[in-house]
């Protein structure tokens, strides 16, 4: 959905725990930030893990499909789905 509005500056990052995956800090820039935190806010909330959120089906093309790439990115191995 950034691609087609135009928005394509910006980034999420996250930290998590090596071992348990649990979500240390995330930090969202860009377009659509305000909107994207609050999956993660859920997430933390709910003990999910970042292999948790990964497996999670987000709607297509939307803002916050970009929760599920960052998620499959953060240890560099792919994602049971």
């Amino acid at each position: 959905r950034s691609v087609i509005n135009g928005h394509t500056d910006g980034f999420v990052k996250i930290i998590a725990d090596k071992e348990t995956q649990a979500f240390l800090g995330v930090h969202i820039l860009g377009d659509g930030a305000a909107e994207i935190i609050h999956p993660f806010i859920v997430a933390k909330s709910a003990g999910l893990s970042v292999e948790d959120m990964g497996k999670i089906v987000f709607g297509h093309p939307t803002v916050s499909e970009i929760i599920k790439d960052a998620c499959k990115s953060v240890f560099g191995r792919p994602i049971n789905s």
